[in-house]
């Protein structure tokens, strides 16, 4: 009795065949929605390099009391006094999902870490760095080694799909800034940049069948300008009118949905002083037609090596604090997101972050 001969692919492997050609075509690499309408409102953050930054803000663009040796307006140069160094680490409550991001650019193709995402059914969004920075009158240097971002969101419980930008980015920078005259003060901000871009979006079936497309690496290095103005009134508030430009980047490659927008920073300032505190209030506006955020308000007060700071906008609210003992200041900061101005299904994003810095 002849043998049948036996068949050179067996069933299961038919079947999840038909299911890859029915599934995949839906979740080609062209981008979606889910990342696309976002993108710009996470490539805005690029300049964001301290815990300050990122609490206030565009606010921050208008501060003058903060306990920081560069002021995130270059214009401010020569109003920053006693402070000549500072190095900072910068945390927050989602670590673990920095180092998994770190992990997924150095080691990459991590397909387990791909399909673990589809147990998070909220979103993530995080940050880690580490922050040289050095002052010598009007001059300035930061030196950033370290510094880490990860946003991940799924979107349709019935056939998950997992939008995700894990970025690791180092960098160097040189400010100038000062008085030109009494009133007007001006500043630049140079940056040479070198950062690693894994951002997709992907099934999980597709992570499951361990695509060899999915979670490619792209390499970009960059130089950003940041020019910055102030004019400051004759008053014992300081009261001063700011304007600034950040992220103008010039790369060697574009990254579709990566590529950081120019944004006009501009505002108004006051430092009315006390002899027992010191108190800031700023109100920024943002002229980017991309990036819908209105206007900003932020509060700071110190007393003596405490201060407490408060930003508002039509995006996000952050509350916070900090404490200096002699070289070494904690600043604790507590932000919550609302990101349904640019999607209304998407969730509210709670975060807590922490940073620690050595300041003389």
């Amino acid at each position: 009795m002849p043998i049948k001969p036996k068949p050179k692919h067996p069933p299961s492997q038919y079947f999840i065949f038909l299911i890859c050609s029915l599934l995949l075509p839906n979740f080609a690499h062209s981008r979606t929605d889910l990342y696309m309408g976002l993108a710009p409102a996470l490539s805005s953050r690029s300049s964001q390099n301290n815990l300050y930054e990122i609490a206030l803000g565009d606010a921050c663009n208008v501060m003058l009391g903060l306990q920081q040796v560069l002021p995130c307006n270059p214009a401010f140069m020569g109003e920053v006094e006693g402070k000549f160094f500072q190095m900072s680490y910068m945390t927050d409550d989602d670590q673990n999902f920095v180092n998994k991001g770190a992990e997924l650019i150095k080691n990459n193709k991590n397909y387990d870490f791909s399909k673990s995402l589809f147990d998070k059914t909220d979103m993530v969004d995080t940050e880690s760095n580490l922050q040289l920075s050095f002052r010598y009158k009007t001059f300035g240097l930061e030196v950033i080694p370290y510094k880490e971002s990860v946003w991940i969101l799924s979107r349709d419980s019935s056939n998950p799909v997992i939008a995700i930008q894990t970025q690791s980015e180092q960098s160097i920078a040189g400010v100038i800034g000062g008085h030109v005259n009494e009133n007007n003060s001006f500043g630049l901000k140079i940056r040479l940049i070198k950062r690693q871009v894994i951002q997709d979006e992907f099934s999980f079936l597709q992570a499951t069948l361990g695509k060899e497309e999915i979670l490619q690496i792209n390499t970009q290095n960059a130089i950003s300008f940041e020019p910055g103005y102030a004019y400051f009134n004759e008053d014992s508030w300081r009261t001063r009118f700011s304007a600034v430009i950040k992220n103008w980047e010039m790369t060697d490659q574009r990254i579709e949905g990566s590529n950081t927008q120019p944004l006009l920073i501009f505002g108004l300032g006051a430092t009315p002083y006390d002899k027992s505190f010191t108190w800031d209030v700023g109100l920024t506006h943002r002229g980017n037609r991309e990036i819908k955020q209105g206007l900003t308000l932020t509060s700071q007060t110190r007393f003596k090596n405490i201060s407490y700071f408060a930003m508002l906008s039509s995006d996000r609210y952050n509350i916070g604090g900090s404490f200096l003992l002699r070289e070494l200041q904690t600043t604790l900061s507590f932000n919550e997101r609302h990101y349904s101005q640019l999607d209304k299904d998407l969730p509210l994003q709670k975060s807590i972050q922490l940073e620690f810095s050595y300041i003389f």
